[in-house]
């Protein structure tokens, strides 16, 4: 009996690791795909200044697929507190990337803003 309960454990735990590679491309904390093929097909890492009072970002893309990609993106900001900032109308923009090519998308945030979040969702 307590060989078929480690066995199942370990299946279980083989599963969950399974689960983890899917988003290993993305390594960015902030930044949230609205299509779950991105996963396999985008990578990403965030790098951001450490000044409070002047937060800027910079995402790194890369298309690692052997097809191009049009992309929309849109921001976030929030305050320390964990309020959201008025983003004052700001529209979403496109990236287009070409296969293995590796984009940057840079953005400063609006005055007291200390967090971010990025959503990124593929178009035709």
């Amino acid at each position: 009996m307590k060989k078929y309960i480690l066995t199942a454990f370990a299946v279980f735990l083989c599963s969950c690791a399974n689960n983890a590679n899917v988003i290993k491309n993305n390594q960015c904390f902030n930044v949230s795909y609205l299509d779950e093929d991105l996963n396999k097909i985008l990578k990403c890492e965030e790098r951001s200044n450490n000044d409070f009072n002047n937060l800027i970002i910079s995402i790194e893309l890369t298309n690692i697929s052997n097809n191009g990609l049009n992309l929309k993106y849109s921001q976030d900001w929030f305050y320390d507190n964990g309020m959201h900032v008025d983003n004052l109308g700001l529209a979403k923009k496109e990236l287009t990337l070409q296969p293995k090519e590796t984009k940057y998308i840079k953005l400063g945030a609006p005055a007291n803003a200390h967090n971010y979040k990025i959503k990124i969702n593929k178009f035709n």
